[in-house]
């Protein structure tokens, strides 16, 4: 009878005491780690750009990600250079949570942002260092607003688009082309019909046709020898944590957390999504406003990754180790090509090469890309 009586008061007790447990149990709400301040700086009308801003002293850098990062890719690589300058980086228009317009992402807007960016921040000729696709942002504005910044880093970025050059090659190999142009012109002179064919048959079949072979067999080596990087299971789409540790495990570079965050829509329940928050239509746009550049009118570093890695390799696997030496010839090709064109569009710049890298350089190779970029900082005016 008493203990009848007394358990709602023991219930009433139990639930003041495990009420506080049950809410400190639950999954905090994430906060990003970075120790940067957020602004959004306006640079058009209804048009405002997310501003990330890790302090430091020192000349100012301003960092542009890729085409489809946002600023918080630098989220680890901003500290160590907060060491000796000021840094910052802008996620550009139309990645969240940057302004999301329909239109306009023509070549001069984008640049235009960024020296919209410079003026917002106050900032007296900072240096401007760019990611991939940020190559062309860099070299839209050291061509028309030289006087804004004092230098532009590349890293492996992509400085200029050149149709005829890019034309020239095959998967970037010249003479891959030279050799299927030469196919195709006999091949066209053979449906023609000539009066005898035996000729020309002949020497397609000595000649082109070992090539074309070659060719088909080496990209099937390439292909095969390439690291594997396989498709996430649902227990890697579990939390952006999971999935972080997936793409690292594929490519061997952590990116933020905070940026997978960024870039990917969620479930109802807050798990990753394999898809961009980033609309669809913001990608054509960007690849519509390439250009040609050969007018870069400040100092220019360029930092290439050669990613020649093919992984571990078991020595006693002949076949294993024949497909690892196609793709690290292919790479070390691409690589070779891509410095080729920068050299001779900028033939003043510097250009370094970092062997075994990730195209996320400034991940992957850390230390060699600090170096670089300390010493060409340091011949600045």
């Amino acid at each position: 009878m008493g203990l009848t009586r007394s358990f709602p008061r023991i219930a009433l007790l139990l639930s003041v005491l495990l009420v506080p447990w049950a809410r400190a149990s639950e999954a905090a709400p994430w906060r990003d780690p970075s120790p940067h301040k957020v602004r959004f700086s306006t640079v058009a009308e209804n048009v405002q750009l997310e501003t990330l801003d890790w302090g430091g002293k020192g000349r100012p850098i301003v960092l542009l990600a890729g085409g489809g990062n946002t600023g918080h890719v630098f989220d680890d690589f901003a500290l160590k250079l907060r060491e000796r300058y000021r840094v910052y980086a802008v996620t550009r228009r139309g990645s969240p949570p940057s302004s999301i317009p329909e239109d306009s992402y023509s070549a001069d807007r984008l640049g235009d942002d960024v020296v919209a960016v410079i003026s917002a921040l106050k900032l007296t000729k900072p240096v401007l260092m760019g990611h991939s696709y940020a190559g062309f942002e860099l070299s839209n504005v050291a061509s028309r607003y030289p006087e804004q910044i004092a230098g532009v880093i590349y890293l492996d970025a992509f400085h200029s688009l050149d149709p005829d050059y890019e034309a020239e090659g095959f998967y970037k190999i010249v003479e891959w082309k030279r050799q299927l142009r030469d196919f195709e012109q006999r091949l066209d002179d053979l449906m023609a019909e000539p009066w005898d064919s035996r000729p020309l048959a002949r020497q397609m079949l000595q000649e082109n046709l070992p090539q074309l072979q070659a060719i088909f067999e080496r990209l099937i080596r390439i292909e095969d020898g390439r690291p594997p990087r396989p498709d996430p299971t649902p227990a890697d789409l579990d939390s952006f944590r999971t999935l972080q540790a997936w793409y690292a495990r594929g490519s061997k570079v952590v990116l933020p957390e905070a940026e997978f965050r960024m870039m990917l829509a969620t479930d109802a329940d807050g798990r990753p999504l394999m898809k961009f928050r980033r609309p669809p239509f913001v990608g054509p746009q960007m690849e519509a406003a390439k250009r040609k550049y050969t007018d870069v009118r400040v100092p220019a570093l360029g930092i290439f990754a050669a990613m020649n890695d093919p992984g571990t390799v078991a020595q006693g696997d002949r076949e294993a180790r024949s497909n690892s030496e196609a793709y690290t010839w292919f790479q070390d090709e691409r690589a070779k090509r891509q410095m080729a064109l920068f050299q001779r569009d900028l033939p003043q710049a510097r250009a370094v090469r970092i062997e075994r890298a990730d195209h996320y350089v400034f991940l992957s190779n850390q230390k060699e890309v600090l170096e670089e970029v300390n010493a060409f900082i340091a011949t600045l005016p």
